[in-house]
């Protein structure tokens, strides 16, 4: 089970880290868009199997999913779905190389990004969801200070995991 991280701000106040759920059944993209958010300030739970990805949901904080949406066993539209059956307030982006889903019923979707259209569309589609869920559930406020910084120094290792899929 995933640890929950927390930093301790200057004011002494734990700062939250928001979790996000990565499912993907390509093991070098997972690591490197595992890796890629973690950098950038998030706690990260990855997984390649899609029915593993409904039982964390149920066990270990998580605030957002990135799901792929070819997988073996069901599609990304199917396992939000079938997360939604117990987290149906969980926001849950399909980061896939797909873009004609863009014209597909994504019922049960709050975002859709194309792994080639690179990481900052997919991060700016984070930080909109993350900000638009109440604060009463968690500060999410924006991402901390270091995270706008990691996003401008991390390589595109995400983009190349992609183009080599």
């Amino acid at each position: 089970m995933a640890e929950l991280t927390q930093e301790i701000t200057a004011a002494g106040q734990p700062e939250y880290q928001p979790g996000l759920l990565c499912v993907d059944d390509d093991p070098a993209l997972l690591a490197a868009l595992s890796s890629l958010l973690r950098d950038c300030g998030y706690r990260v739970v990855a997984t390649q199997d899609p029915r593993r990805a409904v039982s964390l949901v149920q066990s270990v904080p998580i605030d957002l999913a990135i799901l792929d949406y070819h997988m073996p066993e069901m599609n990304g539209i199917e396992l939000a779905r079938e997360i939604h059956l117990t987290q149906p307030a969980m926001p849950v982006v399909l980061f896939t190389g797909d873009d004609w889903l863009a014209n597909h019923d994504l019922t049960g979707v709050d975002g859709h990004v194309v792994k080639g259209s690179g990481i900052e569309a997919l991060l700016q589609k984070i930080r909109t969801l993350l900000g638009s869920r109440s604060s009463q559930d968690h500060d999410f406020g924006h991402a901390p200070d270091d995270v706008d910084q990691a996003e401008r120094d991390a390589p595109s290792r995400v983009g190349r995991a992609a183009m080599a899929a």
